[in-house]
């Protein structure tokens, strides 16, 4: 995987980190709105921020590219005229589910929420068929 990819793709996972952080935050602002205190909530977003962080340490992003190197080429990158499909983050975070391999689920058959396009490819967040709320217990 050529050098411009790898930065590219961290670039992209900083910022989904970045963006679900917030999507985070604007949750637990409207429970507060409606008088509701979700510990919970705070719990996940002080770790996501805590992983944040970790991920812009140095040594953790040469761990990464050493695994790009080992990892994918170029062309096994999607193509740009695909449309990419990805579960609404918000839900990932409060589903029981959040720690498990989503990866066999057929995103394209789920509800689509909203649709933009990022670098010319077009993508779509969905919102997840198999999302069961995590209720602490």
């Amino acid at each position: 995987m050529g050098s411009k990819s790898k930065d590219n793709l961290i670039d992209k996972l900083f910022e989904f980190a970045l963006s679900a952080s917030q999507q985070l935050q604007d949750e637990i602002d409207e429970c507060k709105k409606r008088g509701e205190d979700r510990p919970d909530l705070k719990a996940l977003l002080q770790d996501g921020e805590s992983a944040i962080n970790l991920f812009m340490q140095e040594n953790v992003i040469s761990k990464m590219e050493e695994m790009f190197d080992a990892g994918a080429s170029d062309d096994e990158a999607p193509k740009s005229d695909e449309i990419q499909y990805q579960p609404k983050s918000g839900m990932c975070l409060s589903c029981k589910h959040e720690f498990d391999d989503c990866s066999s689920l057929n995103f394209k058959e789920m509800p689509v929420i909203e649709k933009y396009k990022h670098e010319g490819a077009d993508h779509c967040v969905v919102k997840c068929s198999n999302h069961k709320r995590y209720t602490g217990s």
